[in-house]
């Protein structure tokens, strides 16, 4: 029994030991299992870090690339003023304000008491246009259209004939009949033919000019505008057998 007994114990630990022998084989594989694993799982992180780094890189770089190929925006420009258009308002607002004075200058000439000096001071403000209305203005409140004289006009004695013939000469009276006389239809006459023709507004531009008043020393008396024979069709303007006479205010 002794022997069996030895026996069956070497048997047991034979077993023992190869069971032993298994669990060490198991566990030394599993080590190197894990240990593979572990590998391999390095492998990956370093392959993902890698291609993620490659990536950034060429993000980055693509997005130097890009920042490079935009185009700059343009300089924001700050507008310049127009000066035509300035211009334009400062002539217009220049404009206004001289005819606004020389509707002034016509208000006061219509009106009696006008003197020499007022006269030949804004001689240069205005312009022919301006003096026929001022003549026409005083016609019809009856007053010499000569603004230096406030003689009134006799309606009831002025021709209703637009023509007349004195001597060789036919004159269109139609201007004269706004006139007490012929020498203030004269002194009108040449005061008007100084006045420039030029814009109000470039007045100032001009070089100093100097008006004149004729005095009734040196004021030929003016009877009309001569007009040419052949012009005028004299058929319904036959001259009146009274003509020789004179009125008081003087002849036309």
């Amino acid at each position: 029994m002794s022997k069996t007994f030895e026996v069956t114990n070497e048997k047991m630990s034979l077993s023992n030991q190869q069971e032993t022998e298994k669990l060490t084989a198991t566990s030394s594989g599993s080590t190197e299992t894990s240990t593979s694993v572990q590998g391999s799982q390095a492998k990956k992180s370093v392959s993902f870090a890698g291609r993620s780094s490659v990536g950034n890189s060429s993000r980055g770089g693509g997005g130097g690339s890009t920042s490079k190929s935009q185009k700059k925006p343009p300089p924001r420009r700050v507008a310049a003023p127009n000066l035509k258009q300035e211009n334009i308002a400062l002539l217009i607002k220049k404009k206004k304000e001289y005819e606004k004075t020389a509707h002034e200058i016509v208000l006061r000439l219509i009106e009696p008491e006008v003197s020499k000096e007022y006269l030949l001071e804004n001689a240069l403000k205005i312009s022919k246009q301006h003096m026929e209305d001022v003549v026409e203005e005083r016609k019809i409140s009856q007053i010499c259209g000569w603004v230096l004289c406030d003689k009134p006009i006799d309606f009831n004695k002025i021709p209703k004939q637009t023509y007349r013939i004195r001597g060789h000469s036919v004159y269109d009276i139609s201007e004269r009949k706004s006139f007490c006389c012929g020498q203030c239809y004269a002194k009108a006459m040449h005061f008007m033919a100084q006045l420039l023709t030029s814009p109000l507004w470039i007045r100032d531009m001009e070089d100093d000019v100097e008006f004149e008043v004729l005095e009734d020393s040196e004021t030929k008396e003016l009877h009309g505008l001569t007009v040419n024979f052949s012009s005028v069709n004299l058929s319904d303007e036959s001259e009146d057998e009274d003509d020789s006479r004179k009125d008081a205010g003087g002849s036309i």
